[in-house]
Order: structure tokens, then sequence, then C-alpha cells
């Protein structure tokens, strides 16, 4: 349940500070039939998970040492 929800506040955390930027990083629609924004989307959205997730985990981790 803790993994979830932490999962989830990392891929929110993530929307809100890339949200602005998608428009800039993501290529036309024309490329679409390339395969190129799927592509660069999937990257993207890994790249974020774990940058995220490490700073939500790594957070948790520390809290929970703190208050031990």
């Amino acid at each position: 349940m803790k993994s979830s929800a932490l999962a989830l506040l990392g891929l929110i955390v993530g929307y809100l500070e890339f949200s602005d930027d998608l428009a800039v990083w993501l290529p036309a629609f024309g490329a679409l039939g390339d395969g190129q924004v799927i592509g660069q989307t999937v990257i993207l959205g890994v790249l974020a998970l774990i940058a995220f997730g490490s700073a939500v985990f790594l957070s948790y981790r520390a809290l929970t040492w703190i208050f031990e």
C-alpha cells in the first residue's frame, strides 16, 4: 500500500514538474509516424519515474530513520 502511494506521489510530482516543458521536449505531431513521439515519451516517463521515485523513496527512508 505504501509503495503504491509513493509511486503515485512520484508520478504526480513528476507530471507537475514537467508538464510545462512537454510542449518543448516532444517533437511535432508529424513525427508520430516515425514513432519518435512514443519513444521519447516513454523515455521521459521512465527517467521522471526514476528521478522522482528515488527522491520520494529516499525521503521516506530518511524520515523513517529520523523518527524511529
